[in-house]
């Protein structure tokens, strides 16, 4: 059951209610310290990743799990392997690209490479993701994939930076 849903929109009575939670799910990095919060100030777990096809399953235990053992997860990037061979990357925010890694890892697909462009933790991504500092990063990390999934918006400005930015 839904308690509180911390959202654009939201309001301040759906909010209030966050502490009757016996989970958090964190779907987006901006959502990581409210819930590092929420679990400081009233003990509730949290879980990181994005439902997303054959990840949904898996993130459902790990609610239920931490619900019931009170321990916090981030299995968008712990169960995803630790070794990729480059060839297939996802470009976008951390722990949204990391649950669409882990959905393609488990169904069977090769394990791609999570590039995230945005200021985010190092915590976030699996050990051979990369933190892209700029447009140069970025480029690095697709030069050898066979299949890039991003933004349509990469395939023709590649400027994430503001160093390169458009006029």
């Amino acid at each position: 059951t839904v308690t509180s849903c911390w959202a654009m929109g939201s309001t301040l009575d759906e909010l209030s209610r966050a502490a009757e939670a016996q989970a958090n799910v964190v779907v987006s990095a901006t959502g990581l310290a409210v819930a590092s919060q929420l679990r400081e100030r009233f003990g509730t777990p949290y879980v990181v990743g994005t439902p997303v096809g054959a990840f949904a399953e898996p993130l459902a235990r790990a609610v239920r799990e931490a619900a019931a053992m009170g321990t916090c997860a981030w299995p968008c990037r712990d169960l995803r392997t630790a070794e990729t061979n480059g060839t297939s990357v996802i470009i976008g925010e951390p722990i949204a690209a990391s649950s669409e890694a882990a959905a393609l890892e488990l169904s069977g697909e090769r394990p791609p490479r999570v590039v995230c462009p945005l200021e985010a933790s190092r915590e976030l991504l699996a050990p051979s993701d990369v933190l892209a500092d700029g447009e140069e990063d970025i480029e690095a990390a697709c030069a050898e994939a066979r299949l890039v999934y991003a933004d349509a918006f990469y395939r023709e400005h590649l400027a994430v930076s503001g160093r390169n930015a458009l006029v």
